[in-house]
This record gives C-alpha cells, sequence and structure tokens, in this order.
C-alpha cells in the first residue's frame, strides 16, 4: 500500500531508495518505476526468509529470542548516506537500526489489551526493541486515533512526535475470470 501510495504522486522532487531483502520478489510489480532498489541480505540469511515463509507463527516466537542475543548495529548508514538518503522510513516494527533520521510505523500495542495471545519473549521483545525504536524515532506514524493514544499512554511517546496518518486497505486487484468458472 505504501509503495502504491508513492507511485500515484506526481512530485518528482522525492527520490526513493527501497531496501528489499535478497530472495524476495513482492516488490517487482510494486514499487515505482525508476525508484533505486537495493537488495540487501535478510537477517540470518536466506533460512530466515524460508522459515519465515514455511512457519510465519513460529519465526514471531523465536525471532524476539534470537533477536536479544544479536548486537543491532546501523549495517546500512554507508550505503544509504552515499546514495545521499536523507530519512528512512520503517513501516516494519522490527525495521533496523540507523543513526539517520526516522519514520518509525508500530501498527499496534495489541499485546497491551490481549497478552495471552503473545508469548512472554513476544511481549517483552515489543516493549523493549519496538518501544526503543518509537522513543528514538523522529516521527512516529499512528493509523488510527486509538494507537495515538496509547503510543502517548503506554510508551509515552511525545504527542509532537505522533502524526496520524490512516492506512487505506490494499487495492483490489482485478480478478481472473477464469478462476469462478
Amino acid at each position: 500500500t505504501l509503495a502504491s501510495g508513492f507511485s500515484d504522486l506526481q512530485d518528482n522532487s522525492v527520490d526513493r531508495c527501497w531496501l528489499v531483502l535478497k530472495g524476495t520478489t513482492w516488490w517487482k510489480d510494486s514499487l515505482p518505476v525508476g525508484d533505486e532498489v537495493i537488495e540487501v541480505d535478510p537477517p540470518f540469511g536466506r533460512v530466515s526468509l524460508v522459515a519465515a515463509n514455511r512457519f510465519p507463527r513460529l519465526v514471531s516466537v523465536l525471532f524476539p529470542l534470537v533477536s536479544r542475543f544479536t548486537r543491532q548495529q546501523p549495517l546500512f548508514d554507508d550505503e544509504l548516506l552515499r546514495k545521499k538518503v536523507d530519512l528512512v522510513h520503517l513501516p516494519f516494527q522490527d525495521g533496523f537500526t540507523t543513526r539517520l533520521p526516522v519514520v518509525y510505523h508500530p501498527h499496534d500495542l495489541q499485546h497491551r489489551y490481549f497478552a495471552a495471545n503473545f508469548s512472554s519473549a513476544q511481549i517483552k521483545h515489543r516493549e523493549t526493541v519496538w518501544k526503543a525504536k518509537a522513543q528514538q524515532a523522529n516521527v512516529v506514524m499512528a493509523a488510527s486515533p486509538y494507537v495515538v493514544s496509547d503510543l502517548k499512554k503506554f510508551w509515552n511517546i511525545s504527542a509532537d512526535a505522533i502524526h496520524m496518518i490512516p492506512i487505506p486497505p490494499p487495492e483490489r486487484r482485478e480478478s481472473d475470470d477464469s478462476i469462478l468458472k
């Protein structure tokens, strides 16, 4: 949806550079024509992509545990600075660590309301890694007034740093009529 929104922009004064994981293809028909793409190695190598695709629930439990023992480094800063990137937008909660200005996008804090649906490692990961990313970001995006309220209440994010930008649902693609026959 983010890429689709950028594709609709008529403003040519903004150059965009996308970091995508090697071995993924979702972006090939989604990113705006003319945008630069940098393919980076997935965390923990190709095995992490295979595991994430085949066992997403298991990965959502294991990733916080493994992340606790790995030190996050600003891995891409040199490349981003070479590309003259001014701002990094992290549309995914885990994102990556950078010294550049950041727009961070925690989708929700549902673990605060539905703790039984999360392992203790998942909750700890959200309350440490995600919270730290939100507190360090220059701008924190929220999709609804409820998320705005939660960010202020639970993570003490300044109201000045939070910008509510509703996320539209993904565009529905034309269906193949042959599937219906």
